[in-house]
């Protein structure tokens, strides 16, 4: 299997100066994982096969500086978002950022509604999912 992963500039053309592309999956622990073909192009599956990359935590890029504390997150991974809202727990308690979240699926969907709920996080559905799986769901800090 081949797998490669094209530049930013590749897929995005011309990156704006306040935008930082960091190569890495983003998920709950630290570490390095393999990142395999999908069968629709435009995605690849972490797994046990294909090419190793890091695998990080937004609270871990926040905490050293990677990045800035973000005050809006898109987050759309194929229903892997319990992964990443669990290795962003104290960016979502203290910066509290606008979230835009895409779940793949009726258990993932509610799983991440309870959690932002439990967070005090007023949430807005922007799109049901309940004939495809595809729910959108906006929530902002209460």
């Amino acid at each position: 299997m081949k797998v490669g992963i094209p530049t930013a500039s590749s897929i995005f053309g011309r990156i704006p100066s306040n935008v930082s592309i960091i190569q890495a999956a983003v998920a709950n622990s630290a570490g390095t994982v393999s990142i395999g073909e999908d069968t629709e192009p435009s995605m690849a599956q972490l797994g046990s096969s294909g090419i190793s990359v890091p695998l990080v935590t937004l609270d871990a890029l926040v905490a050293v500086g990677a990045i800035p504390v973000p005050t809006v997150t898109k987050v759309e991974l194929e229903g892997a978002e319990s992964r990443v809202r669990a290795g962003a727990r104290s960016l979502l308690l203290s910066a509290r950022p606008r979230l835009f979240l895409a779940t793949h699926g009726w258990h993932q969907h509610e799983t991440c509604w309870r959690y932002r709920s439990s967070l005090s996080y007023a949430l807005s559905l922007r799109r049901d999912g309940a004939s495809d799986g595809k729910y959108e769901v906006v929530a902002i800090r209460k």
